[in-house]
């Protein structure tokens, strides 16, 4: 049975065998969606959907990296300031939910008690921070001059 993309299916579907370690293309799109992340300031907030046209992701694998943050990161990176399209909150766990609304609140980013956030639009920001592009003929990454 295929992978259905559930955030809490960690195993490879095609065997029994739990993935330990991540692809190295795995790593670089998690590291740039960290980067993504750092660079909205506070106050303001972006989106799932941002990150994953900048990255040519899809938003549900920008969600779900920072959703699975470690410790470490989690204290250290904004994930807080990355919501849905709408301007929403993610309720995927509640617990979460309830730690980004007192974060955004503590930068001054109201939300509603549905997880609205009455002046979205305001508080949009967009996101462009990464050290390279790709190569139109190659596909290869190179670094910005």
């Amino acid at each position: 049975m295929p992978n259905d993309g559930d955030p809490d299916d960690d195993c490879d579907t095609r065997s029994s065998v739990t993935l330990t370690s991540k692809p190295p293309a795995l790593a670089k799109i998690k590291r740039d969606v960290l980067a993504a992340t750092r660079a909205v300031p506070p106050g303001f907030v972006t989106s799932y959907d941002a990150i994953g046209a900048l990255l040519d992701v899809m938003p549900r694998q920008v969600a779900n990296i920072l959703m699975r943050l470690v410790d470490e990161e989690h204290n250290t990176v904004p994930w807080h300031r990355v919501v849905k399209i709408d301007g929403s909150l993610s309720k995927t766990k509640p617990h979460l939910f309830a730690e980004q609304r007192t974060r955004l609140a503590q930068e001054g980013t109201t939300c509603d008690e549905a997880g609205e956030i009455p002046d979205f639009l305001e508080r949009l920001t967009t996101v462009i921070v990464l050290t390279h592009r790709r190569h139109e003929t190659t596909g290869d990454r190179q670094s910005d001059p």
